[in-house]
């Protein structure tokens, strides 16, 4: 084990360097880290803004404070909220170590799959609302009115991890969003310009004519001679 994770009580989480592959590339995967950031609300804005939550739960936790975290809550993407708690009772450390791997099949994330593996039997209403908004919500639940975060989180604070909460996850929304739409334009693009490529390459081993021809004979369902 390396020696970084058995670090200072005010360590929370620590993670290690993650190994990823898909079908075209291999990379390391980083996390996010607040290790040496001694102001709760520093780890709880920087948390929610450079956060990886879903390679960095992981990783090793301090029982006692993950358990004050609630572990996972039930809402959807329930990683982030959980690191968004632990950022309010200690620092997260990533360990310069490369000790696991996992491999990416395309794109898969849904939020359908995790309502489905989450409640089994049947969905509540809130589990469609917008993950943002119903973190925003567990939390000042949590903070505000059972009051659990006492005495490091007073209830009075809980308003203010909620609002703030609620404007970082919103514009990481916002982000994630239209960084998903250049995407999905860039993959039309990409699949567009090969389309061209494959009718530029018949066109100059059939000629003009004949392709033009096969193509309005097949429009025409004239069958092939």
């Amino acid at each position: 084990m390396p020696p970084e994770i058995a670090g200072p009580p005010e360590l929370a989480h620590a993670s290690v360097v993650a190994f990823g592959a898909t079908n075209a590339s291999t990379f390391l995967v980083a996390v996010s880290t607040t290790f040496g950031v001694a102001s709760p609300w520093t780890r709880l804005r920087v948390g929610i803004r450079q956060m990886r939550a879903g390679n960095m739960v992981y990783g090793l936790y301090r029982i006692d404070v993950l358990e004050r975290a609630g572990v996972y809550r039930k809402v959807v993407i329930p990683d982030r909220l959980l690191f968004a708690e632990l950022s309010l009772y200690g620092q997260f450390k990533q360990v310069s170590q490369v000790l696991w791997f996992r491999r990416w099949y395309g794109r898969v994330f849904s939020l359908e799959r995790q309502r489905a593996s989450f409640f089994l039997s049947r969905r509540p209403l809130y589990a469609y609302v917008p993950w943002w908004l119903s973190h925003t919500a567990s939390l000042f639940w949590t903070f505000t009115v059972r009051g659990d975060g006492l005495p490091e989180v007073s209830r009075a604070a809980g308003v203010v991890v909620a609002a703030l909460y609620f404007v970082c996850a919103t514009l990481v929304h916002v982000r994630q969003t239209m960084r998903g739409g250049v995407a999905h334009v860039a993959e039309w693009l990409g699949a567009q310009w090969r389309r061209v490529r494959l009718i530029g390459a018949a066109i100059r081993r059939q000629g003009v004519k004949n392709w033009l021809m096969a193509h309005v004979n097949e429009y025409l369902g004239v069958p092939r001679p």
